[in-house]
């Protein structure tokens, strides 16, 4: 059996220091065969406006975990859409799992969202296929542990339960506070958020990204 692989999904818009302090921080405490920076393709759940390229957010991405060992961007969601007209996440993982059988996977999600993961489309399909590694985010830590989701599921009470045992597990880190659109607001207004590393910054400058709403975007 081919060991584990951690999939981090997410739209990325933009890829901060935090999405790269919870990539290393699920390979330090798991030591995957690598972990996953699933950039997704366009999320039915979020609109469409101010959302970067694909090509920009799998881009901006790379920047953010350069030289990190066993930390992979991979675009392959995108690919995975198209072939089954789906961004839905259950389609995407059924189909990478058809993909690739026989291989372990991991579902990384924030708290925020598995305190909603029963609003997904087919959810139990996610909970009963693959383990979920939470990663608690403010304003959303109570509800996860009580959601409908963690009522269904087994809590796992060792994070290398997830590598045989379904169920979830939460994330022993400080939760996060970072709100991406709070980042793209900034961006737009002119100012440079603490929360994107220079390179970053330097790639949205070059490519004229979230431009200034004073520009007519």
């Amino acid at each position: 059996m081919a060991d584990i692989i951690a999939l981090y999904g997410g739209s990325f818009n933009p890829s901060t220091i935090t999405h790269h302090r919870i990539a290393v921080t699920v390979r330090d405490a798991l030591r995957p065969q690598s972990v996953w920076y699933m950039v997704s393709a366009q999320n039915i759940l979020k609109p469409d406006e101010g959302m970067l390229p694909f090509a920009d957010r799998v881009a901006i991405a790379q920047l953010n975990v350069a030289g990190e060992q066993g930390v992979e961007v991979t675009a392959i969601e995108e690919d995975i859409a198209a072939a089954v007209h789906s961004t839905a996440t259950a389609d995407i993982l059924r189909e990478l799992r058809n993909r690739m059988p026989g291989q372990r996977f991991v579902f990384v999600m924030g708290s925020d969202n598995f305190a909603t993961l029963h609003l997904w489309r087919d959810y139990d399909y996610i909970l009963s296929t693959m383990p979920i590694i939470v990663v608690p985010r403010l304003g959303s830590l109570q509800e996860a542990r009580t959601a409908p989701a963690a009522l269904r599921a087994r809590q796992l009470t060792d994070i290398n339960q997830v590598r045989t045992e379904e169920g979830w597990f939460w994330l022993d880190c400080p939760a996060d506070d970072v709100n991406a659109t709070q980042i793209r607001e900034a961006l737009q207004q002119g100012t440079t958020p603490s929360a994107l590393k220079p390179a970053i910054l330097a790639y949205i400058k070059e490519h004229k990204l979230f431009k200034r709403k004073s520009d007519g975007l």
